[in-house]
């Protein structure tokens, strides 16, 4: 009974860990200079953060 909950415990660690892990940490964006999650792209050579609003600004001025 008691290996029951401690690998349902442990079970639920794993599992939030996880979730947390896959958060990914939030980078100063280059265009609004704020810290938000975004993804890193190579631009001319250089690593360069844009945050997911931004991107979507960029994305709509081009349609």
């Amino acid at each position: 009974m008691i290996v029951k909950k401690v690998l349902a415990l442990l079970m639920v660690v794993v599992l939030c860990m996880t979730m947390l892990a896959a958060c990914g940490v939030a980078k100063e964006c280059f265009f609004c200079s704020e810290e938000k999650k975004g993804k890193t792209i190579d631009f001319f050579g250089e690593k360069v953060h844009i945050c997911n609003d931004c991107e979507k600004d960029i994305k709509s001025a081009f349609e």
